[in-house]
């Protein structure tokens, strides 16, 4: 009996480690994920702000040209 509870012993320090180990892997992959969430969010602002130029630059653009038309006239 003493050999089988020694052995229980030993199979539940084993798994008590390997929880151990499971719940810092899940930390680290939830850090990498916080920081590919954040990555995402500052990609997809930078693409907002790239329309944004665009559609400012258009604006600029179609007001120069009417201007420069009014100019021809």
């Amino acid at each position: 009996m003493r050999l089988i509870k020694g052995t229980w012993n030993t199979a539940v320090l084993k798994l008590r480690k390997e929880v151990a180990d499971l719940k810092q892997e899940v930390k680290h992959l939830e850090l990498m994920l916080g920081y590919s969430n954040q990555a995402d969010r500052y990609r997809d602002d930078l693409a907002n702000y790239i329309k944004e130029v665009y559609a400012w630059q258009e604006d600029i653009i179609g007001k120069l040209r009417s201007e420069i038309v009014e100019l021809k006239t």
